[in-house]
């Protein structure tokens, strides 16, 4: 998806305010898909500063 694949774009290169407007974007139209609820959530603790030190823009999966 052209949408989601933009969102994750931002978010690797630490625009997390771009990467959370797209994801709501996303998140308006299907609401349960669980991949941007994912990035959503992880957006939601990292808070609006990327975390001291290189940004690699991975996450750990900590649920199944």
């Amino acid at each position: 998806h052209t949408a989601f694949a933009e969102a994750l774009s931002h978010f690797k290169a630490g625009r997390l305010e771009a990467a959370r407007t797209a994801l709501r974007a996303i998140e308006a139209r299907w609401p349960k898909d669980g991949p941007t609820q994912l990035y959503l959530r992880t957006l939601e603790e990292l808070g609006t500063v990327l975390p001291p030190g290189p940004w690699t823009g991975a996450i750990e999966i900590k649920e199944k």
